[in-house]
């Protein structure tokens, strides 16, 4: 994996850190600051820590994981994953990302437990549009994606749809919208 590091200190003590792994997708983090102390940004899978000021940056890929520090100020690991049962403890239907969307946007749900489950697209006129899950499925996260398409496979116009998601003990509906 090549990492490539630039940072960039202007006028009024703003400092701005831009880093991007390369290859797989391309990943981007912009921080910039303007206080006097340092900060830690961390959430996925990347950890972003630095001070204004200071010219100098280190980066490590480790497990598919990118870490970048910098600075006196930069405080140290604020969390450590560990490892478990992956199950979630609650079955949800999450928002549609991105949303609004096209061509497609992503669709991500957690079971709790096994069960059937139904994922459907509905109109705002409530028609049924198209099924996109009606089987059972194990426990723990899914993801699918929804091309913007009907059951026949055809382009649907721009507008507000409705997902809604059935599982044992379990009903919610999330708005996406299409823009053509």
């Amino acid at each position: 994996m090549d990492i490539h590091l630039r940072r960039l200190v202007r006028p009024l003590a703003a400092a701005f850190l831009v880093a991007a792994a390369l290859p797989a997708p391309a990943l981007e983090l912009l921080r910039s600051t303007l206080d006097a102390g340092g900060g830690a940004s961390a959430g996925g899978a990347f950890g972003l820590t630095g001070s204004i000021a200071q010219w100098d940056a280190a980066a490590e890929a480790v497990g598919g994981e990118l870490s970048l520090r910098g600075g006196f100020w930069a405080p140290g690991a604020a969390s450590t994953a560990v490892p478990g049962d992956e199950t979630p403890r609650i079955t949800r239907l999450l928002a549609p990302v991105p949303n609004p969307f096209n061509p497609k946007t992503a669709l991500s749900f957690d079971l709790a437990a096994a069960g059937q489950v139904s994922l459907r697209v509905y109109g705002v006129d409530g028609r049924l549009l198209r099924v996109l899950v009606d089987e059972p499925l194990a426990a723990g996260p899914h993801s699918l994606f929804w091309d913007g398409r009907n059951g026949a496979g055809v382009e649907l116009a721009s507008g507000i749809y409705f997902i809604q998601m059935r599982a044992p003990g379990f009903a919610a509906v999330r708005k996406a919208v299409l823009v053509r």
